[in-house]
């Protein structure tokens, strides 16, 4: 049930329409000669004045809020306040929804059937690692022709700015910036802000599997298989803009590390030892968070590094089980070192994120994050590893959508 939360998660956070993009320039002054850009320029456009009078031509740009169109190989004026109606007609087709489609297909498809199975969460299983990257640009392109046709199906056609309000009024005034901006190519900026986090947990599985005096020929484990630490899903984060500089939301973090089970069998000439050690852990973390951007108005607008922290509630699930029989027969020696912890504990994220924007609703980047949960996993006896906080870090990729 939890894996289907997971993906509903996923799919809700995904199904926002994305707007249209286009390089962000400065606004002009009102007096200044504002040429369309090159994605409306010379479309055909229709304009009513308050006559009734219809007239078409081709857009050129703005000047002393007149509006230019081409007729007859001539510029020809008309003033904004002797207009009703602009209608622009603009087919602004690309490839946005192929990109991000692409990227969306591939990273939900190993999400949904690459996960290790009966791990928590969605640890990456890395056998047959080549042929699931070969199923990946599959999922890429189903992803991208889905794209496609979603972006295909919303383009907008048409353009329709309306000064019917009194000129000069409030309105009146925000028609002729919304119609300035689009002609120099503006948009405005991104509100939302969704982020899914995809990376490698500094685990007490991985510290097990590296621990010479645990990975012997004695030891037999039933379930390592290609199982890694590397997390399709960490992190998912969705935060809006409240300024320039800071945003705010929530969060929701994939705690828990690989379960694993080893199992040791030693005979010798004083008798014959065995010894079990089994964890599971499975952690949720519910976070507020805010996200503060420190360069936001040093760097490009296609880069930018953020610090982000948050509190709330971990859900912690949590079993460690040792058990060490020694027998020399008549003698039977057991030693067993048991913890379980089942609660809601307080919680805190931190972390800082580098995003590169491929398009302006699409980033990748990468992330650093250390997650605090209170609590101490058990020292696992005869061996060098020691006490463990439930606490962990983890460091990767990020993809980002923004709207």
């Amino acid at each position: 049930m939890k894996k289907i939360f997971n993906l509903f998660v996923i799919f809700f956070c995904l199904a926002a329409p994305v707007p249209s993009f286009s390089q962000e320039k400065e606004s002009a002054p009102p007096d200044e000669l504002i040429i369309a850009n090159k994605q409306v320029l010379y479309n055909l456009t229709e304009i009513i004045d308050k006559g009734g009078k219809r007239s078409t031509g081709f857009l050129f740009g703005l000047k002393s809020d007149s509006l230019i169109l081409i007729r007859s190989n001539e510029k020809t004026y008309y003033s904004l306040t002797d207009l009703l109606d602009i209608e622009i007609e603009c087919d602004r087709r690309n490839f946005k929804g192929v990109v991000i489609g692409s990227f969306a297909g591939a990273y939900l498809g190993n999400l949904i059937f690459f996960d290790a199975e009966g791990q928590p969460t969605a640890y990456w299983d890395n056998e047959d690692a080549g042929a699931k990257a070969a199923a990946s640009v599959l999922f890429a392109f189903v992803g991208g022709g889905i794209g496609y046709l979603i972006d295909a199906a919303a383009e907008v056609r048409q353009e329709i700015f309306s000064f019917r309000s009194d000129v000069g009024g409030t309105e009146w005034v925000e028609e002729l910036q919304r119609l300035k901006e689009f002609l120099l190519g503006v948009e405005r900026e991104n509100m939302i802000n969704i982020n899914f986090s995809l990376t490698q947990v500094g685990t007490r599985f991985s510290e097990i599997k590296d621990n010479s005096s645990i990975s012997t020929n004695y030891y037999y484990n039933n379930n390592y298989g290609g199982v890694t630490s590397f997390n399709l899903l960490r992190k998912i984060q969705v935060t809006y803009s409240l300024l320039n500089y800071l945003d705010v939301g929530g969060s929701i973090c994939w705690i828990g590390e690989p379960s694993f089970h080893s199992y040791l069998y030693n005979y010798s000439a004083s008798g014959t030892e065995s010894i079990n050690i089994t964890q599971k852990y499975e952690a949720f973390g519910y976070y507020a968070s805010a996200v503060y951007y420190p360069f936001k108005t040093i760097f490009p607008k296609i880069l930018a590094w953020s610090i982000s922290a948050g509190i709330g509630i971990a859900d912690v699930n949590y079993l460690f089980d040792y058990r060490r029989t020694i027998e020399n027969y008549p003698n039977i020696i057991e030693e067993d070192t048991t913890k379980t912890i089942d609660e809601n504990v307080f919680s805190a994220i931190v972390s800082t994120q580098f995003d590169l924007y491929i398009i302006n609703e699409l980033s990748l980047g990468f992330v650093v994050d250390y997650v605090y949960v209170p609590g101490e996993m058990p020292a696992i006896p005869n061996t060098d590893i020691g006490e463990r906080s439930l606490s962990n870090f983890s460091f990767g990729a990020t993809l980002g959508f923004h709207f």
